[in-house]
């Protein structure tokens, strides 16, 4: 029991950011000089292929992320099903997609990799002091602002 108590925090904190969806007020309440614009950030669409390795292992780990890396070169349709077989990463049971990304929920290593992709975009391999990464941006919505409905 303690481990799903564990995991439920776990759970919570990582979902801390999201903020709740808004509650659609009614059609009385609603005046246009009463909206208020939402600045959005720059988003990517990203995933993400890891492969843990201690010093000892780097070599060997990085040739093995070498060959997967050309495999996706042959064929980016690959990435969710390579992700699940060989990722170590957190989202690796999802085929190592990270969803949409804003700057700041990424480790510093990653975002500056994924920010300096364009769209549709397949990352080198790099390495961090945890291991090897292949990071693929597949969409980009760019900052703007969004303005509410108005009736």
């Amino acid at each position: 029991m303690a481990e799903q108590d564990t995991l439920h925090h776990a759970t919570e904190q990582a979902w801390a950011f999201c903020a709740p969806a808004p509650q659609p007020r009614p059609a009385s309440a609603r005046r246009p000089e009463a909206a208020t614009p939402l600045h959005l950030p720059e988003r990517r669409l990203a995933s993400h292929l890891f492969l843990a390795c201690t010093p000892a292992q780097a070599a060997d780990t990085e040739q093995r992320m070498r060959s997967l890396y050309q495999r996706l070169l042959i064929d980016i349709r690959r990435f969710p099903r390579l992700a699940q077989r060989h990722s170590d990463g957190p989202h690796a049971a999802e085929g190592g997609s990270l969803g949409w990304v804003t700057r700041g929920m990424l480790p510093a290593c990653l975002e500056r990799v994924l920010f300096a992709l364009d769209a549709d975009t397949l990352s080198p391999v790099f390495r961090s002091p945890d291991g090897f990464h292949v990071v693929y941006c597949s969409g980009i919505r760019p900052h703007g602002v969004w303005l509410p409905e108005q009736a």
